[in-house]
Formats: C-alpha cells, structure tokens, sequence
C-alpha cells in the first residue's frame, strides 16, 4: 500500500466547516441557512451536508453563488460504503427537498413544489448537465431507464426520421433490407442489427430484444474485452490485465470493428459510456461518428456516467440518452431523464398515452367544461419539445424537488476534478487487488468504478460468482463493507468523500474473507 495522499479526506473525529448552498425555486441564485449535525458512528459516512460530501477542490466556481457558512461535526465513521454505483446516498439537502414535498402529500390544500417551474428547473438543470439546449427542450421525464428506452426503441422503430451525415445534412442509408433515404417504411428490418455489449444493465437490452421480435432484426453482442480480442497485452494464461490500455482499446475498439464488419446493416447502437458492472469506459466521441458515417441511429445509456463523469451530446450527435437518478445525479429512486435529440420531437410518441402531454389539458379553463369529447376523442396536439415523451400522471411531488436539490449539486461539480479524486482512489483500490490476485478487464475505466475480477484460471475457480456474493455478503455483516458483485466482478464504487482508511477497510476485509472462501 502507498503512502497517504493530503488530496483525499481522513477518517479522524472533526469538525469541518463547509459552504453549503441551494438554489431559490424562482431563480438560480443560491442560498441556505446555517446546519449543525454530528454523526454516530454507525452512520453512512455520506450523511453531511452536500459540499462535504464532496471533495471541496473538485467544485466549480460559480459567481452568481451567495453561500453561508455551515459547521458539521463528524465523529470517526466505520461503515465502508463502496455501492454509489447501485445508489448514492442522499445528500441533506435533497433528504430536506423530499421532506418538504411531502408535506403536500400529507396536506394536499398547501402548496404543491411540483409546479410546472420546478418540473422546467429538472429539465433546465439535466440539459446544462449533459450539454443539450439550455431551455430544456429536449428533455424527457420517465418513471425508469427500463421505461425510456423502450419508449425510445419503440419509436425508432416505428417513426423513422431523415437520416444526418457526419456534417449533419440529410444522407440517404441503405440497409440490409433495402430502405433507403428517410427509411419511410421503418428504420429496424429483417437482416438488420442492433448493437449492444455483452453483460449490459438488462434495461437497455429488453427494449432491443421485443424490437427484434417485432421486426425481425436480430442482437449484435459485442463481446467482453480480452487479450486475445483488443490491441493489450494478457497476463500469463488468462486474459485479464492489471491495468486498462490506450482509449482505442477495450470495449471501443471491438464496437468500432462490429461497425465497420457491418455498416449500415446495424441500424442501431445502444451502449454506455461506462460500463455499469467494472468501470470499463467506451469512448463515444468515437462510436458517435462511426454510427454517423453509416447511418446509424445512437443510443447511450448514461446512468453510470452522467453526474459524475463528463459527457456532451451536443458534441455526441446521439439521438437519445437516458440517465437514472438514483445513482450519480444524487436523486431518489423512481425516475429517468431522457435527452433526445430535437430532430425527433415532431414525430415521437409517448409510451403511455395520458392527458398532461397534449396541449388542451395545460389549460384548466378547458378541463372545466363539458361534452370535450368529439367524433374522434379528445383533441391529440401534443405539448412541444421532448416532453411529449413524459412518462404520464402528476408530477410527484416528493420526487421532483429531491430530483432537482440533487441536479443543483452535480451542475457545480467540476467533473475532470472530480475523476481525478476518484481515479486516486481506484488507483489505490487495483494496487491493493493486485496484491489479492485480482485485476481489471482490458481496456480504459472512469475513476468512479472498479471491477476487480481473479486474474488466474485457478483462483476463478476458488472464487466464482457464488463464493463472490456470499463474500460480499460477509462483508456487510462483519466488517461494515458495503460492494456489489456485477458480471464476474467485485464491483467497487466509491465517492468524492471515500477515505484511504475506508480502502483500507476494504482491502483487509477483502483478504480475509477470500482467504477463507479459498479455505473452505
């Protein structure tokens, strides 16, 4: 094990003083009062207030920022939480927004925090994170990632739109099936294929499998990185490595060559940009101009990424990109945002047909009278932009305040600062495995993630995904070590506030526990 590092936070009882901000429902100006909290012991580390949950260097300035100074005192904490990956734990300030919301819930004649100017400053918020248009316009709100991709998958197979060159001026494509231009039959066929990695998150892979059935198309799997099949060097007689490769190695380099094997017989390619089992990164500047020049439609699943890790679709030219809140947005369960792409809006349906995104229904004048239904229905003009696409029913209230405390956060992170702490800590938590005989697959990771899987044939075999997830297990109930075992992988994921003790509480808790599933 190296030598500390004065960049990351210590496990020592203190008191630390932070600038805690939120931002004013009518305005993006920020303030706060002031919060004194101490912690227990036994307490998630997480639970401070939101600036000292993150590392203070890796905030952006932001001059329009009023803040106050708050002191928190935290005591010595002995719980090692390694599973951002499967859920942040939420900041005070978001805890404080649900809170409130919930106050309409249980007094439904107050006033409701779901207005249509909170809704907005979710969508506003989403679409500076991800680098879309500031106006939110092309930001959907869904229940899940499961829910919008399939509404997106839906809709790229039954609305097609004009396809775009690499300049953006309308191409025409061929396909396997023989569309061509605007593919005004459909853009999914017989023969055609649709692009995704082996061991992706099952919402992004149900949607694709219901497709092919309806249209006849069929799964290209791109397969996991290994020695044999990336331009990276094995470890005597397995494929894994101790450390990713160049960028064009991994995952990115084996999509491009399924891109250039197939072309325009793919008509589809969904993929992360990190990897949600092992950290494992795609490069989708790259994939996004292979899928350009061929004419295929580009999907990315961000959930793992966007919050934590830089992205910019404006740059990606994807159509559509989905992102759950729960994890790196500091949210609560129960919602997705959805960017897609303006190109798009004027023909896109939503999954589940409802009221609040047809434009009569905005008005309350309307609602209040009598025999509005005509020979055909109700009148069907959708509202504008990607809300069309909104999943349907009210706005909940004790979501969408948490939803936008958590997006108030993340917009003021500087992300590369932010990859550059955590990459700290992975960094740390590899040399440590290594040590235990465990690596990482070939190819690039983000800082955020690590997937830590048995380097040796022998050692799998000690240690196979049964014995991993009894360990992981144990590791909760006797050492206050919190992971996920995800597709062969020890799946570590820390925060901007893990500590090197907290590493070290992995690490040792992590030998032990291998050390008697090997005994056993």
């Amino acid at each position: 094990m190296g030598a500390q590092t004065s960049s990351l936070p210590s496990n020592t009882t203190t008191t630390i003083t932070t600038n805690t901000t939120t931002t004013n429902t009518n305005n993006n100006d920020v303030s706060d009062t002031s919060i004194t909290t101490n912690y227990s012991t036994k307490k998630p580390p997480h639970l401070t207030t939101e600036t000292n949950r993150i590392n203070p260097s890796i905030r952006s300035t932001n001059n329009d920022i009023n803040t106050t100074t708050t002191t928190t005192t935290i005591k010595k904490k002995t719980i090692a939480y390694f599973n951002n990956a499967g859920k942040t734990i939420l900041p005070p300030s978001v805890q404080q927004a649900g809170i409130r919301g919930f106050t309409y819930e249980t007094q439904p004649w107050t006033k409701d925090d779901t207005s249509s100017s909170t809704t907005l400053d979710v969508r506003k918020l989403f679409a500076k994170l991800i680098g879309a248009n500031l106006d939110g316009s092309e930001i959907a709100i869904c229940p899940s990632t499961g829910f919008a991709l399939t509404m997106a998958a839906h809709n790229l197979f039954e609305h097609p739109t004009t396809t775009t060159n690499n300049n953006g001026d309308c191409a025409s494509a061929t396909s396997s099936s023989g569309r061509e231009g605007s593919r005004s039959s459909s853009t999914i066929g017989p023969g055609d294929k649709i692009l995704i990695v082996q061991d992706e998150m099952s919402s992004g892979v149900y949607c694709w499998q219901e497709i092919c059935k309806l249209s006849g198309a069929s799964l290209e799997i791109v397969q996991h990185p290994t020695a044999d099949n990336t331009n990276t060097t094995g470890d005597d007689d397995d494929n894994w490595v101790r450390v990713g490769g160049d960028t064009n190695s991994g995952w990115t380099e084996l999509v491009l060559t399924a891109i250039q094997k197939y072309q325009t017989q793919i008509a589809i390619v969904c993929v992360p940009q990190v990897h949600w089992s092992d950290g494992s990164l795609l490069n989708l500047e790259q994939i996004g101009i292979a899928c350009r020049v061929n004419h295929i439609k580009f999907v990315i699943d961000a959930t793992q990424s966007a919050g934590i890790f830089p992205i910019n679709v404006s740059e990606l030219q994807c159509d559509v990109l989905v992102a759950s809140v729960h994890k790196w947005l500091l949210g609560p369960h129960g919602m997705s945002l959805v960017y897609i792409k303006s190109t798009h809006h004027d023909t896109w349906q939503p999954l589940d047909q409802h009221a609040r995104s047809r434009v009569v229904f905005q008005n309350e004048v309307y609602e209040a009278g009598e025999n509005l239904i005509g020979a055909s229905g109700y009148p069907e003009e959708f509202v504008r932009g990607a809300a069309r696409c909104d999943g349907g029913g009210k706005k909940n209230p004790i979501l969408m305040p948490m939803v936008r405390e958590g997006l108030r956060i993340v917009t003021r992170l500087d992300l590369r600062k932010a990859q550059g702490v955590l990459r700290t800590i992975t960094d740390r938590i590899l040399e440590g495995g290594t040590n235990l005989g465990f690596g990482v697959q070939p190819g690039p990771r983000a800082g955020h993630i690590i997937g830590l899987r048995p380097c040796s044939s022998e050692l799998r075999r000690m240690v196979d995904p049964a014995r991993m997830v009894d360990i992981a297990k144990r590791l909760e109930e006797k050492h206050d070590v919190y992971l996920a075992v995800r597709c062969g992988a020890f799946r570590i994921a820390p925060y901007l506030d893990t500590t090197l003790e907290e590493v070290d509480q992995l690490l040792l808790a992590l030998a032990e526990e291998c050390q008697l599933s090997i005994l056993v």
